[in-house]
């Protein structure tokens, strides 16, 4: 008896614990198309660079009714990437990361999405798990410089238009 109640008391306060102080108050939501040539190898990984893609910040924080000084943290939602108007299975693809390019010149990055194994019966879309970098820095511009690389298991079978699906949580304090 002793025991399950020492147990409950500490599950408590272990997962009271774990709870986030931030509440997230906006979200920022970008669709990025990408075109994708047929006949890539599997030997290399491909890097598409995508510049000056627009974030809407400062209409995303005016209308959370927030200042720039509320916002305490921006994360990493939810990543995806999908065909747009074929029906090509995404099979081919072994692997997909989604870079934020902070300098491009001197070529310094921070990551954003992965998915390094992505098993196979992907049909349509390929869901990529959320970076845990921080990105206030970064994605408080009104646009930013995005790289996508895709690492293959077989031959791209065609040219297609695929669009990455990218989500920003906005947290203020």
């Amino acid at each position: 008896m002793k025991y399950s109640i020492l147990l409950s008391v500490l599950c408590i306060l272990f997962f009271s614990a774990c709870r986030n102080n931030s509440a997230e108050v906006a979200t920022i939501d970008l669709e990025v198309p990408v075109q994708f040539p047929a006949g890539l190898n599997t030997l290399e990984t491909h890097v598409f660079q995508v510049f000056n893609v627009p974030t809407f910040y400062n209409a995303t924080i005016a209308g959370s009714g927030l200042s720039e000084d509320q916002i305490a943290s921006i994360q990493s939602g939810f990543g995806s990437f999908r065909q747009s108007f074929s029906s090509i299975n995404l099979d081919f693809i072994r692997g997909v990361t989604v870079h934020v390019l902070v300098d491009p010149v001197s070529g310094e990055r921070r990551e954003l999405f992965y998915l390094e194994q992505i098993p196979l019966g992907n049909k349509e879309e390929v869901r990529m798990l959320a970076s845990t970098t921080e990105l206030k820095e970064v994605i408080n511009k009104e646009s930013i410089d995005l790289e996508f690389s895709f690492r293959l298991r077989d031959i791209s079978p065609q040219s297609f238009t695929g669009i990455f699906e990218l989500n920003f949580g906005v947290f203020e304090e």
